[in-house]
């Protein structure tokens, strides 16, 4: 059960246990079944054909490359950051001439990885 204020999430592997857990909150609680789920909080579900579930966050990371301008000019990686490697500034590259707000978007990016892009989080720490 994944509860944030007063939304709550409760994934079960059988329908009776939903119905159990249901009945019990209402008990306690003014509680409502949504049915089931397409977006929470922000993220995208997505169930699978092996019946796991993946949580998609495009619209923030979207919403990340355009406010830094990089919205047209991207490369995709299907492997994150080599541990391994130290970044550093890239001397030789273009001027950036987007201005951005560096706090907000390095709390959305932590944010990002914290939810659900764990493999980004060391390319943001560096």
């Amino acid at each position: 059960m994944g509860v944030y204020i007063n939304y709550c999430l409760i994934i079960v592997p059988i329908d009776a246990e939903l119905l159990k857990v249901y009945t019990d909150l209402q008990a306690q609680f003014k509680v409502t079944n949504e049915g089931t789920i397409d977006e929470y909080l922000g993220m995208k579900v997505e169930r699978c054909e092996d019946k796991t579930m993946k949580l998609l966050q495009s619209i923030l990371t979207q919403q990340l490359l355009y406010k830094m301008g990089f919205n047209h000019c991207t490369k995709w990686r299907s492997t994150p950051a080599l541990s391994s490697q130290i970044f550093g500034r890239d001397l030789e590259g273009n001027l950036k001439l987007t201005s951005w707000n560096y706090r907000s978007i390095l709390g959305k990016l932590n944010y990002l990885a914290k939810s659900t892009r764990p493999v980004i989080a060391y390319a943001i720490r560096q």
